[in-house]
């Protein structure tokens, strides 16, 4: 992991609380209530899966149940609409839906364990280190490549996708990003969409080498 420089400690906690509060509910791997506990318990599921980075270091997750209710479900639509509503609007434009709302895996979770579990953000580093991933300079990146959203102030991964599109011509770049939101489902959107609400800093890994 990257450390804060000067106040660390007060930056970390800083981002912690950001992170509790996002609109993207990024990583709320402890944020579990009883019921979520108790529903996994009924059925007979771990609170985690053994899934571990190339160098045999674990990635911290935490298994989720997918708890359809009518509440649930108005819930995660106005969780949408108050996400949509501090894009802007010619951003908005560009955002769709690729998948139902799904509350089982987070971004990173999408991104490392094929959407099986939750996945803390700050688990990011240690898999990109130990996975050899390689930093891609903006006019390089190609689909494939992941596109990490960083608080430059605490360093911290705030949100994670998968590039999908990066088509050049000889004027423009068009880049386009399937991440995961949060409770939501997966969204193909403009890299940034994000800069305002998650992260102001973008930048672009790719593994370098086969699996």
């Amino acid at each position: 992991m990257i450390q804060c420089c000067g106040k660390g400690e007060e930056r970390r906690k800083e981002s912690e609380t950001r992170s509790a509060q996002g609109v993207l509910g990024r990583g709320q791997v402890t944020s579990e209530n009883i019921g979520d506990r108790l529903a996994r318990a009924s059925k007979g599921l771990p609170e985690s899966l053994d899934i571990f980075t190339r160098r045999g270091n674990k990635i911290e997750n935490t298994v989720r149940i997918n708890c359809e209710s009518k509440n649930r479900e108005l819930m995660q639509k106005n969780e949408l609409e108050k996400i949509k509503k501090e894009i802007p609007s010619q951003l908005e434009k560009e955002i769709v839906q690729a998948s139902a709302f799904d509350s089982t895996y987070n971004c990173v979770g999408y991104v490392f364990s094929s959407g099986r579990v939750w996945i803390h953000p700050d688990q990011v580093y240690k898999v990109l280190s130990d996975d050899e991933y390689i930093t891609v300079d903006y006019n390089d990146v190609k689909p494939g490549d992941l596109a990490i959203y960083e608080d430059s102030r605490t360093f911290s991964v705030q949100h994670i996708g998968l590039v999908v599109i990066a088509e050049k011509d000889d004027y423009f770049l068009k880049i386009r990003i399937l991440s995961k939101w949060g409770n939501l489902g997966l969204f193909i959107h403009p890299p940034q969409v994000f800069t305002s609400l998650h992260g102001d800093k973008i930048h672009y890994r790719r593994i370098c080498r086969e699996i």
